[in-house]
């Protein structure tokens, strides 16, 4: 299998990669992060977007050893780009209403994931699984839905136990161990997702 990557994927991970830094700049105004960090988040936009490029590249490469490695490559940036909007969802609910505990910030988290969820789908259809026939869109939007929302309970479960239950570690502040618990939250509901995209909703017929 010879490599290349195509022009669309070229565009889409550059579009992701700024995306991406514009999103963790507006995270980081309510991030504790740590001074040097601090200092690095307003030259994102300049440099991410060759980043994500890249892992892009990357993935090509990869997949002369194993096909399915591009496409999990697109995959994860695409699933990063939306842990981006879950988080800046999120953190832009706490900064409006200063709760980051509690019954109110799981449904901030619940409001952040379906945010982001809608992102999820027009992302993994067009570009990742490239999904783009209408065929059979009733029944693979059921699908999405189904797999989706195994995924939302996973998600929001975890971001609870950990924020409520676990509680901030050391001593991290209430606001940035959210940020923690939401990160930890996406990492469990990420292996499930791709496999119930990949095998379920966007399976080739």
């Amino acid at each position: 299998m010879s490599f290349f990557v195509k022009k669309s994927d070229i565009i889409s991970s550059l579009v992701i990669g700024e995306a991406a830094a514009l999103l963790m700049i507006g995270i980081g105004r309510n991030v504790a992060w740590p001074e040097r960090a601090a200092a690095f988040l307003p030259s994102l936009p300049f440099f991410f977007p060759f980043f994500t490029l890249a892992v892009m590249v990357a993935g090509a490469l990869a997949s002369r050893l194993a096909p399915f490695l591009y496409q999990l490559v697109k995959f994860s940036l695409v699933g990063s780009l939306n842990f981006l909007i879950d988080l800046g969802v999120l953190n832009l609910f706490i900064t409006l209403t200063g709760v980051s505990q509690g019954f109110f910030a799981g449904t901030f988290k619940a409001a952040a994931f379906l945010v982001a969820m809608v992102s999820s789908l027009l992302w993994n259809k067009l570009w990742t699984f490239n999904a783009t026939s209408v065929e059979n869109a009733g029944r693979q939007f059921f699908q999405f839905f189904l797999v989706t929302s195994v995924g939302f309970l996973i998600n929001v479960g975890v971001f609870m136990l950990v924020n409520d239950y676990v509680g901030p570690y050391a001593a991290i502040d209430p606001k940035t161990w959210a940020s923690v618990s939401a990160a930890g939250a996406a990492a469990v509901g990420l292996g499930w997702n791709f496999l119930g995209y990949r095998f379920l909703v966007f399976r080739k017929s």
